[in-house]
């Protein structure tokens, strides 16, 4: 009996430990192929200019996956923006979003860094205009 009761206050210890650890690597996974469509962007700049990110906004979006679901928009041409949407599964990051984009504007001092903002844990709101 006692064994059984230790058990259980293990568990109540760690179940929550757990799933904040489970939301973090879903998290991960989100920002892990927004970065990396990110970089493609970034190629497509630097092969096409603003034309080559449009096009990028169109054709190299992350497909959507069980936790999260993608869309893409290069219409700036020098400012992509990858936003990722907790699907029904995410559990608990269900609705909430991120969203990242690079600054492509050579003439800006941000040039080339890559910048996440959102509703999910751990990231800061999103300013208006990006």
């Amino acid at each position: 009996m006692v064994v059984i009761a230790i058990v259980g206050i293990l568990t109540v210890i760690a179940l929550p430990n757990f799933a904040n650890q489970s939301s973090k690597a879903k998290m991960t996974e989100a920002k892990t192929l927004a970065s990396a469509a990110l970089k493609q962007a970034a190629g497509a700049f630097a092969e096409s200019g603003a034309a080559g990110v449009k096009q990028w906004g169109s054709s190299q979006c992350p497909s959507n996956t069980r936790y999260f679901q993608f869309t893409c928009n290069g219409a700036a041409g020098t400012l992509p923006i990858v936003t990722a949407i907790g699907s029904t599964e995410g559990g608990d990051l269900k609705g909430q979003f991120l969203q990242a984009s690079v600054d492509l504007d050579t003439q800006n001092s941000g040039f080339g860094q890559i910048k996440m903002c959102g509703t999910m844990p751990g990231l800061g709101r999103c300013s208006p205009g990006g």
